[in-house]
């Protein structure tokens, strides 16, 4: 087990015919009768696979087990969360932060590029992996409350809650007004703050 969230579980799985390591998303069982949270779940790998670019973490499948299980299969990111590297630095140095929120701002441009807000922008979906001259190599991931911005604004969750993740939110999102690619801009400035 990788780690969890509010959607499920992450585990490290490796495909039998192939060797090839992977990161599994399963939903928590208990949202498994859930429209909106299966809908949720769907989207973040529909809109996932439909991006292409070194700085975000690919999309292998999708599905359901036949005993209902639903679930996800990404690229394994051999590394730790930006959230982790703060915590155990205290403050990252500035060309450091720079490289990172560089890499990050590439890969949301490709995502804006193909209609796709992510909403979710914190150091907990930027993932670290390392290069060989040691710097950072940076994954952007969890486009699971990611959403086209064609024309459709926000909608809230049946219990009142706008999605997202309040400390990195834009006034906009925490309004539930129409959102585009500006709303990731603003936090991932504000990651880029944090850090």
């Amino acid at each position: 087990k990788l780690g969890e969230g509010g959607m499920g579980q992450v585990y490290l799985a490796e495909h039998v015919k192939i060797g090839r390591k992977s990161a599994l998303k399963v939903m928590n069982p208990l949202l498994s009768t859930d429209t909106d949270a299966i809908a949720r779940f769907n989207r973040e790998a529909a809109n996932a696979s439909r991006l292409n670019h070194p700085n975000i973490c690919a999309t292998y499948d999708y599905g359901e087990t036949p005993d209902g299980h639903v679930f996800l299969a990404m690229e394994y990111v051999d590394g730790r969360s930006l959230t982790s590297l703060i915590e155990s630095l205290g403050r990252i140095p500035p060309d450091r932060t720079a490289s990172i929120s560089h890499q990050a701002a590439e890969a949301l441009q490709v995502a804006h590029d193909a209609g796709i807000v992510h909403r979710d922008v914190k150091p907990d979906n930027i993932m670290l992996g390392q290069r060989r001259d040691g710097s950072d190599f940076v994954k952007v991931v969890d486009f699971g409350i990611s959403r086209a911005f064609e024309g459709e604004s926000q909608r809230v969750t049946r219990t009142g809650f706008i999605v997202g993740t309040p400390q990195y939110m834009s006034p906009e999102q925490g309004l539930g007004e129409k959102l585009d690619g500006r709303s990731d801009i603003f936090s991932l400035a504000l990651v880029a703050f944090n850090c």
